[in-house]
């Protein structure tokens, strides 16, 4: 269901002040209408002129919607999908596609048990597989991705090591049953 224009325009009213003192703006969109076109553009637009990183797990087709955003994190049936292309195609080819419709500064493309895949701001790729002893249930192993992710990217990590150590978060959620909560100590332990 859409969120009402009276609510809209009340939370973006309301989104300068709610943006004070963060670090990292997080945006999970789980396309159930809450997050607007317009809404999300007002959210991107004040963390950009605030020089809030901006991360976003998308759903649906339409990515255009998160335009300018910092970091895009589709998996990578979301990607696909959105470009609307076969898994016949390379993925340089939809990475290309999706920056190009979002201006976004850094793709991370997650694929389960196969990893992470990084396109930066110049279109440079890089690869983490993952590292694991047993996949067990990839359950959460997005989710966990993006809260390492926005934690790392919160402390100013660079994007090769903020990813690589939500790789290693992924990995461990993977190698057990349910959703896991992943701790400091055992991403130390991994490390």
């Amino acid at each position: 269901m859409p969120l009402e224009k009276a609510i809209e325009k009340d939370l973006i009213k309301k989104l300068p002040r709610l943006l004070e003192n963060v670090q990292v703006v997080s945006i999970s969109d789980y396309n159930k209408g809450f997050l607007s076109k317009e809404f999300l553009k007002e959210i991107i637009t004040l963390s950009n002129e605030k020089n809030i990183p901006c991360i976003i797990d998308p759903k649906g087709l339409n990515f255009s919607k998160y335009k300018n955003a910092t970091i895009l994190k589709p998996n990578l049936i979301e990607a696909y999908s959105a470009c609307n292309l076969s898994y016949k195609h390379p993925l340089e080819k939809v990475a290309k596609y999706l920056k190009k419709i979002t201006n976004i500064k850094n793709l991370i493309i997650t694929k389960s048990e196969d990893g992470i895949t990084v396109f930066d701001e110049n279109m440079q790729r890089k690869d983490f597989p993952v590292l694991l002893k047993e996949v067990k249930d990839v359950t959460g192993a997005g989710d966990t991705v993006l809260a390492t992710l926005v934690v790392c990217v919160g402390n100013k990590f660079p994007i090769a090591q903020s990813v690589s150590i939500a790789n290693i978060s992924a990995g461990i959620a993977i190698e057990h049953i349910g959703c896991m909560i992943v701790k400091v100590e055992d991403i130390a332990e991994r490390l």
